[in-house]
């Protein structure tokens, strides 16, 4: 769910759960808040998140999502046992 108090044309705050959220933005809003250089998202790696999940299919439910939404899958899924 995005908060509208945080979306508009530009950037999106989206709810992942009561203490979880998310800012996506464009390049250019990006580079309004910070002097640095802004990663390649075709070259580097610049996010990796974790979000918990109650199963192994509500896992896949939410790689389906993302990939539809036009996210990308880097590799194989990989059971650790203990996560």
């Amino acid at each position: 769910m995005a908060n509208p108090q945080f979306t508009g044309e530009t950037a999106a705050s989206i709810v992942i759960s009561d203490t979880i959220y998310s800012m996506l933005g464009t390049q250019a809003t990006f580079k309004e808040l910070t002097p640095k250089e802004i990663a390649d998202p075709t070259k580097v790696c610049h996010t990796l998140i974790s979000l918990s999940c109650e199963s192994r299919s509500a896992v896949e439910a939410l790689m389906a999502k993302a990939i539809a939404a036009g996210g990308s899958q880097t590799h194989e899924p990989e059971d650790h046992g203990f996560m």
